[in-house]
């Protein structure tokens, strides 16, 4: 039987790991906010993982629809916009706090219909680690342009007035990076490693395959 992409059951877990991912970000932005080392905002952490989880059991809708519930969720705690005009903060929102995590559960849930390609354990665990590095790349990708279309007037003077970088791409670039890499490179490890103990977390109904 073709599975219902939005069953009472699948509903109910796109909830619940939408709530997990919202915790796990504020919870890592708090500690983060600690620190001088992201003064424009973003932290290093796991938040990912929950989005990327029910993208590759549920699949791309699921984990958008996740994945956007987190954003609208962040919102809900303060929205930091720059510019006056309507639609530029309208854009520049949407990249900053909308859309990283759907671009997350769209990317890694592509996935979906490749694991069961897969005739290994040990292959299906390094698609799952590949899903998780796409979904970080989304999330990358939609911080990165916020910076480089949004952020230009802070190019340079967030972390020392002397230091000047050649361009706003170039500053989003490493701004975004060093927190989007270390985070997605956590998310795939743990991914990996959580596969072989639990691979019902990623694929519903899991059946051994051969080695």
């Amino acid at each position: 039987m073709k599975k219902q992409i939005f069953s009472t059951k699948a509903i109910v877990e796109i909830a619940i790991f939408a709530a997990i991912a919202f915790v796990l970000d504020f919870l890592q932005g708090e500690i983060w906010d600690l620190t001088p080392i992201f003064p424009a905002g973003g932290s290093i952490g796991i938040a990912m993982l929950p989005v990327m989880i029910i993208a590759l059991r549920r699949g791309v809708i699921s984990g958008g629809v996740c994945g956007l519930i987190v954003g609208l969720l962040q919102m809900l705690s303060g929205v930091y916009a720059i510019g006056l005009e309507w639609y530029n903060v309208m854009f520049q929102v949407m990249l900053d706090y909308t859309l990283p995590y759907v671009f997350t559960g769209l990317l890694t849930g592509i996935f979906y219909h490749v694991l069961p390609l897969v005739k290994s354990k040990n292959g299906e665990a390094w698609v799952v680690a590949g899903a998780c590095f796409a979904g970080g790349l989304g999330k990358f990708l939609s911080h990165f342009m916020a910076g480089a279309i949004y952020w230009q007037s802070t190019t340079g003077s967030i972390y020392n007035q002397e230091v000047e970088y050649a361009s706003a791409s170039i500053y989003s670039l490493l701004y975004n990076g060093s927190y989007c890499l270390p985070s997605t490179i956590l998310c795939m490890v743990l991914a990996y490693l959580i596969f072989f103990r639990q691979p019902k977390f990623f694929i519903e109904n899991y059946s051994e395959v051969t080695e």
